[in-house]
């Protein structure tokens, strides 16, 4: 499963929009979606942003993100 798939399920599981979640990482809806996507890569500090917003730690996300 590649990031953007895992990052849509995990949203999903939370029942957020893309909206939701553009608006708290304070993003467009646009810029979010391609994040899930796959068309945009994720940085550490978006990451970092994407793990405070589900209240995980930063290693919980990315060992999703690898599985």
């Amino acid at each position: 499963m590649k990031v953007g798939e895992k990052l849509r399920l995990l949203r999903k599981l939370k029942g957020y929009t893309q909206e939701d979640l553009a608006e708290k990482l304070s993003v467009s809806r646009k810029v979010y979606a391609n994040l899930e996507n796959d068309t945009t890569k994720i940085d550490v500090p978006r990451m970092t942003q994407i793990a405070k917003v589900y209240g995980i730690e930063l290693e919980e996300l990315i060992n999703l993100a690898l599985v």
